[in-house]
């Protein structure tokens, strides 16, 4: 019901935008699968996703649908190397999987697939999710992406960086008693010490999402909405760069609504 609610409000404020149908409950997401179908929006919808875990009532429901859309995650819990999350999309053996996460796609009727690369946190293989999105466009073609925000939300050290109500801020308490330090800074940034600390968050947030626009990555999943106004702007910086760099070696943007067409 809540995903039916969520599709309907969405389709009224906007009807043409793709949207991810993402769950934790197995049993909704066939469910959305199947209401997608029968209300006309399954060529906008995007099945959020394939990977190891998948049950077999999923497959087919996306099987007996018109979904033609999904991610599909190369996440190998085993092996976050390039060649590991390579061989969950082409091998399997991930949770007790036969076969890629490419081919199981496949053989469910997915024609539009989007190769996720797993982010992965810092210091358990983060850097091969960033390699994974040159692997993947070089040897399967497909647009590639993921949720690298995740990165930043799952690193400890930057968590305690910042604080929260019931840990306080590391970066607040190490600038007790460097009080000239403290005003040149708050000179710099709005909503005062929030602000400084919202900023040294913001920036690996954001940042770890430039990275990867840097390295071809076609889809950003840049996580909740209220990071939209910062993020729209780096994104917006990151492509008018890669386009200005590409122009050099004679590849031009056709589509009217780039950045650099609008921005500059």
């Amino acid at each position: 019901e809540a995903f039916e609610s969520y599709f309907q409000w969405f389709d009224s404020i906007d009807n043409k935008t793709a949207f991810l149908m993402d769950s934790s409950v197995p049993g909704a997401l066939a469910h959305a699968c199947k209401y997608v179908t029968d209300v006309g929006l399954a060529h906008r919808a995007i099945y959020n996703s394939i990977n190891g875990s998948i049950p077999p009532e999923n497959i087919e429901a996306i099987k007996n649908s018109d979904v033609d859309a999904a991610i599909v995650l190369a996440f190998n819990p085993a092996d976050p190397s390039v060649a590991g999350r390579e061989k969950t999309l082409v091998e399997g053996g991930v949770a007790g999987q036969t076969k890629g996460m490419i081919q199981i796609a496949e053989e469910a009727g997915i024609t539009r697939p989007i190769l996720d690369t797993a982010a992965t946190p810092l210091g358990l293989g983060s850097g091969g999710a960033y390699r994974e999105i040159l692997a993947c466009k070089a040897i399967h073609g497909y647009p590639t992406g993921g949720a690298y925000h995740n990165m930043t939300v799952s690193w400890t050290w930057l968590k305690r960086w910042k604080g929260s109500k019931k840990n306080p801020s590391k970066l607040v308490e190490s600038l007790k008693g460097k009080d000239a330090y403290v005003e040149q800074l708050l000179h710099h940034y709005l909503g005062g010490m929030d602000g400084v600390v919202q900023a040294a968050w913001s920036a690996p947030d954001i940042g770890c999402n430039m990275i990867a626009s840097t390295l071809g990555a076609d889809l950003i999943m840049y996580g909740p909405i209220e990071n939209v106004e910062a993020m729209i702007t780096a994104q917006a910086y990151t492509d008018i760069a890669v386009l200005e760099a590409t122009r050099q070696m004679g590849i031009e943007c056709i589509a009217e609504s780039h950045p650099i067409f609008k921005l500059i």
